[in-house]
This record gives C-alpha cells, sequence and structure tokens, in this order.
C-alpha cells in the first residue's frame, strides 16, 4: 500500500507498542517487524510513545532504553518522532511528564543532533512540511 502512495508518509505510534513487559509480545520480533518496516520505504517513520507504557520499571524504564536506541538506529533519528502522550498523568501515573521529557534529552545518551530531531525537528517536517536540518 505504501508504494501505491508513495508521498504519504506513515508514521508507526507507539512503535507497534514495543514494550519490555512479560504479559505483552516478545520484544524482538516486535524490533524485527520495526526493522522491516524502517528498511522496506522512507515512507515509515517511528513515534517514540511507547516508553514509559512499555516499561516493566520505573522512571527512568531502563529496561526500555536499549529497545528505543535501537528503533532509533533502524530509523535513523530523522524518521523518529518524540511524542508527549499528553495528558500524561492519565496513561502513566508514575511519570511526570518532565520524566518523560528528560528520558530523550538525558537518559537515552542521544547526541544533540539526534536529540533535535527526535524532539522537533522530525516532527515539524511531518506535520508542517519543514525539512529538518540533517
Amino acid at each position: 500500500m505504501a508504494a501505491a502512495l508513495p508521498n504519504l508518509k506513515i508514521v508507526i505510534d507507539h512503535c507497534l507498542y514495543l514494550s519490555a513487559k512479560a504479559e505483552n509480545y516478545n520484544i524482538e520480533s516486535t524490533l524485527a517487524d520495526l526493522e522491516r518496516l524502517a528498511n522496506a520505504s522512507r515512507q515509515f517513520y517511528a513515534k517514540l510513545t511507547c516508553a514509559h507504557g512499555g516499561s516493566d520499571e520505573p522512571w527512568p524504564h531502563a529496561d526500555m532504553h536499549e529497545p528505543l536506541k535501537k528503533v532509533i538506529e533502524l530509523f535513523g533519528p530523522e524518521r523518529c518522532v518524540w511524542g508527549s502522550d499528553f495528558p500524561q498523568a492519565l496513561w502513566t501515573p508514575g511519570t511526570s511528564y518532565d520524566q518523560h521529557v528528560r528520558l530523550f534529552t538525558e537518559e537515552l545518551g542521544l547526541t544533540h543532533e539526534e536529540k533535535k530531531a527526535v524532539m522537533g525537528e522530525t516532527a515539524l517536517g511531518l506535520w508542517f512540511g519543514a525539512a529538518p536540518k540533517m
């Protein structure tokens, strides 16, 4: 379907519900599915709204750090978008909005350029047509 609409940008919300929780599907299988999408077409983007909800651990959700970095590696930061999950308190009462921001700006160890892309430039290009400066 993506090939039939080459100008369409497709955002994978919640990274296919990527999760480190034992009761959810296999994380390696989900990462493999994300890799197939990342390689299939540059039309696919990853919305990184899975960090706190997919974690089985309290802040700073260390069990999701490597999976999130893997998604950013697969898609490249220019095709990854941070999502606020606002209103945060409804979805993950144990994680504040500030902590959710800091997960990407401090905890994951992203470079300055990666942070710029993930935390705003990619979204600007997707939602408003401005070209990311990568």
